[in-house]
């Protein structure tokens, strides 16, 4: 991490609250990914994998319904709500983008389309100033904010990964993907 400059992160174990990580250093991983392994890159677009008798889809509601959407990774705790590292290739044009602690995986989809779709149209991926990824300025947030209140403290049930039909129905009633 400190050699690609991920200078935002600490890694412990889930859901140790010492782990925290900002959407900066996210993206500057998902970047290396990319360069450095290149040979793995249909992992990500798996729609699922199966272990003995499990089945195990790809919660990267993106797959299959955003037009080049070829990966990358999501993630969930209750800590940090629902997570995405995304990315997409349109022509011959890159981009990663990160959404962090939405507090359902329809939304951290959506959101994630629809900057892909900022994007995409504009001219050249920094054209808000020139600047590299490592340019960018850190975060002037000194505590990742808890986002179980919001995301697991509703008294229902647990909120699922897995919320493709419910992807399906608002992506069509927005016409966004």
């Amino acid at each position: 991490a400190r050699r690609l400059g991920m200078n935002e992160s600490n890694w412990t174990n889930l859901p140790d609250a010492a782990q925290y990580t900002s959407a900066r250093d996210m993206a500057i991983l998902g970047r290396a990914l990319i360069r450095e392994f290149p040979e793995h890159r249909g992992l990500f677009q798996l729609s699922a994998i199966k272990l003995g008798r499990r089945v195990m889809p790809n919660h990267n509601g993106l797959i299959g319904r955003y037009p080049g959407a070829d990966g990358m990774k999501t993630g969930f705790i209750c800590s940090s709500g629902f997570n995405v590292v995304a990315s997409a290739t349109r022509d011959g044009r890159r981009l990663i983008t990160v959404i962090m602690g939405s507090p359902s995986a329809t939304e951290r989809t959506i959101k994630a389309g629809e900057l892909f779709d900022w994007g995409f149209s504009t001219p050249s991926p920094f054209s808000f100033g020139e600047r590299t990824l490592e340019e960018l300025p850190r975060s002037d947030v000194s505590e990742a904010p808890d986002m179980r209140p919001y995301v697991c403290g509703r008294g229902g049930p647990m909120p699922a990964e897995d919320e493709a039909g419910a992807v399906q129905a608002n992506a069509a009633a927005s016409g966004r993907i």
